[in-house]
């Protein structure tokens, strides 16, 4: 159901008319697809306790829907919720141990919520295995390892994710600025100019981030 409709939000849309489009669909035949289409209009409009409510609702439907319970860990991420996103995640990832947005979404939690970016490792790098060419993935998996200290082999990724997306399009995009922060890390002044001029170009806005 929810692969029918384009989720204008993921390019800052209007989600209410796919709300109603879902919830039109579920009064005539509730469907696990459904909720979770709901469930994720609900998510990209930033209505996190809607979202949750109606991935539950997926999930009382369908008690094995992997993608449920890996979208409620998701929707308790943005809320920092820990606990809560770990333990759904966990769950998903009992149910479909090769879901690669399970990893990434308890690396997420590690680095970003408890701030334990070597705890990640394990996991950005397991997403990376399950799926190599999603610059997400190596971009976060860039940022922890940059994140412990490990400037070098983050730049690794860094450069294998601004291959993929050299447009910095991707949803956690801030590799080029890690990427010229690690050169500089490593005394790489020089090669770490033009890392950083591409962020400055590609995204203006984070230059007082970066620098203050």
């Amino acid at each position: 159901m929810e692969n029918m409709y384009k989720f204008k939000g993921e390019e800052g849309g209007d989600f209410s008319e796919t709300i109603r489009i879902f919830n039109v669909s579920i009064a005539l035949k509730p469907s696990s697809s459904a909720y979770i289409g709901l469930g994720k209009a609900y998510l990209y409009s930033y209505d996190f306790e809607n979202a949750i409510a109606s991935y539950k609702n997926a999930i009382e439907l369908d008690e094995n829907n992997a993608e449920a319970f890996t979208r409620l860990g998701w929707a308790y991420y943005w809320l920092n919720d820990a606990d809560s996103a770990l333990e759904y995640f966990e769950k998903s990832k009992v149910m479909a141990p090769n879901y690669y947005l399970n990893y990434l979404g308890i690396g997420r939690v590690h680095m970003v919520l408890l701030n334990d970016s070597i705890g990640a490792i394990p996991y950005f790098e397991e997403a990376v295995a399950l799926n190599p060419y999603d610059p997400t993935n190596l971009g976060n998996l860039g940022d922890a390892l940059f994140l412990s200290g490990q400037y070098i082999k983050s730049l690794e990724f860094f450069n294998k994710t601004i291959q993929l997306d050299p447009e910095a399009k991707s949803m956690y995009s801030d590799y080029y600025a890690y990427s010229g922060l690690a050169l500089i890390q490593i005394g790489e002044f020089k090669k770490a100019i033009e890392p950083l001029n591409k962020m400055l170009k590609l995204k203006p806005g984070r230059k007082a981030e970066m620098f203050s």
